[in-house]
């Protein structure tokens, strides 16, 4: 083809041998990439979802504070609405903080006008709270000091520790219904609840004191220990069996560092009303908060458990995405460039046997030049040259034919020791040549359906292997059964891999000499594969054997 004026024409493209690990990286970093652009995606989805979840349980729990805060600063101010209790408010209020904090995590300060009213507590914190129709305490009840739960720190290396597993239930809170799946596999540290069987109350107070304890599994909701804290002086306060009438018991904690931070929300009075004529009447109040700035939280601090299990779960899908695509890739290439080596060989064996006669027959065309009066004899090397090379074609013909597999076949019945003992009949000069006895040892009938061509042309190119490769003064031993053909030849080959026999221009002597093609054994594999059949390899003790499997 011309090239016309700035005509691109490529370059012919070389087939190299493909590298597994190569493949497999190349595919590995697309499938990380789009695995990490993926899983970053649904996390980033997940990690909105929980912060909106988290804030909406903030700003739940802290309108229940202020309102309560608002009922008692009402009941307070203005005593003589009926229903409204003073001490029933401050109960509720109380009860509400302290949710506030178990739940958000977060510090607060309830204020009626300037005046301080209620803290959320710091540190550890329990609450507990009977049903209203128990013969037990009235009121929410709250333990005196964090401090009576010390033993718990150590005891059975302190795997019980209150504060530790109150802030693990807090890291936890955002996977929802999955951390008890995680759980379940193992994935999340062991978290324990605190089960009062027995406490010990002041009533004035309202404050409680603890006895024994059960240990309680969190997320499976089992007793897996029992512990006796009763302190040694209970002075004061009044031993309580809880008999299973506690309505509520919370358990919570707040980090002291909380304290110093700055209020950043505020729910008031004027929110909830906004008209003067409100102001005149109902007291001035407000609920002051901490508030972590959730949308500043990573990922793996909103949802540390399902954020490492996405990306764990994701990556390896990647990496096994990119074996399965890698490997099919590979083989694909590998098949390709298989069929450029093995069409590269054919064409180098094929152009080497040819080379042969063909120097053969030059060289004698020169001769005959040279010394005319021996024209005769060069004329009839060079016919015995050409003859060599039209047999070559034909095998060459026939391997090509062999291994498109493409004609049709016509089954009959087929005798193959009657079509042995013809085939044998067709070489007897070579057997005489090299002075080779053939044995044929009909052991059972075989009498297969099957082409006749097509197995001829086989039992051909197996007796012409044994005529040409069978050491000299030796002998050829033919083994007929009903479902398998034994063709066996003395040889001087060692250390061959047989299998490579079956490949064409293969020959057990890798020189070439004037013997063969290297095609007989590759035909007869095709051709019996063709026909269903099987090829077997042996070389043992001196003896070459080429087993047909007809079953």
């Amino acid at each position: 083809m011309k090239k016309g004026k700035g005509m691109f024409v490529p370059g012919k493209k070389t087939i190299k041998k493909p590298k597994f690990i190569l493949e497999f990286a190349v595919c590995l970093a697309v499938c990380l990439t789009v695995s990490s652009f993926l899983t970053n995606k649904y996390l980033e989805k997940r990690r909105a979802d929980a912060i909106g979840m988290l804030d909406e349980e903030y700003r739940s729990k802290s309108e229940n504070v202020a309102g309560f805060l608002g009922l008692y600063a009402d009941a307070k101010e203005i005593s003589y609405i009926p229903g409204m209790a003073v001490d029933d408010n401050w109960d509720e209020l109380e009860t509400s903080m302290y949710i506030y904090g178990m739940i958000t995590g977060e510090y607060g300060v309830a204020y009626i006008g300037q005046t301080e009213v209620m803290r959320v507590p710091t540190g550890y914190y329990a609450v507990i709270r009977f049903n209203q129709y128990a013969d037990k305490p009235q009121g929410v009840l709250i333990l005196e000091d964090d401090s009576y739960m010390a033993p718990l720190t150590t005891y059975k290396d302190g795997k019980y520790d209150p504060v530790e597993n109150a802030k693990r239930v807090a890291r936890y809170r955002a996977e929802g219904g999955q951390i008890e799946s995680y759980a379940r596999m193992g994935w999340v540290p062991k978290i324990y609840d605190i089960f009062w069987e027995t406490i010990y109350v002041n009533e004035e107070t309202r404050r409680f004191l603890p006895g024994k304890v059960k240990i309680v599994d969190y997320f499976k909701d089992e007793a897996v220990d029992e512990i006796d804290l009763t302190p040694q002086d209970t002075k004061g306060y009044t031993l309580v069996e809880t008999d299973g009438d506690l309505q509520m018991w919370l358990h919570g904690y707040v980090d002291p560092k909380k304290t110093e931070e700055p209020f950043s929300e505020m729910i008031c009075a004027a929110g909830r009303g906004g008209s003067e004529s409100m102001e005149k009447y109902w007291p001035l109040w407000n609920f002051r908060t901490t508030q972590t700035y959730l949308y500043s939280q990573s990922v793996f601090e909103v949802l540390p458990i399902t954020s490492r299990v996405m990306w764990i779960q994701d990556m390896l899908a990647a990496v096994l995405l990119a074996l399965v695509i890698s490997m099919i890739w590979y083989q694909r290439k590998k098949y390709i460039w298989r069929i450029f080596e093995y069409r590269k060989s054919t064409t180098e064996a094929m152009a080497h046997d040819l080379k042969t006669p063909l120097a053969a027959i030059s060289m004698y065309a020169e001769c005959m030049e040279e010394q005319p009066e021996k024209t005769g004899e060069y004329t009839g090397k060079i016919r015995e040259n050409v003859s060599e090379m039209n047999q070559m074609l034909e095998k060459i013909l026939s391997f090509s034919k062999s291994e498109g597999g493409g004609s049709t076949l016509a089954k009959s019945s087929v005798d193959m020791d009657k079509l042995i003992r013809e085939t044998i009949s067709k070489y007897d000069g070579l057997f005489a040549k090299n002075k080779i006895e053939v044995k044929v040892y009909k052991q059972e009938d075989c009498v297969i359906k099957t082409d006749e061509n097509t197995m001829r042309q086989t039992i051909e190119n197996l007796l012409s292997n044994c005529a040409k490769y069978a050491e000299p003064e030796s002998e050829v031993r033919i083994f007929i059964t009903a479902g398998k053909l034994e063709f066996s030849n003395k040889t001087s080959l060692s250390d061959v891999n047989v299998e490579e026999l079956k490949k064409p221009f293969v020959k057990g002597d890798t020189s070439r000499g004037e013997n063969g093609t290297g095609l007989g054994l590759a035909i007869v594999d095709n051709n019996l594969k063709i026909l269903g059949y099987k090829l077997d390899l042996e070389l043992e003790e001196g003896w070459f054997t080429a087993n047909v499997h007809l079953k």
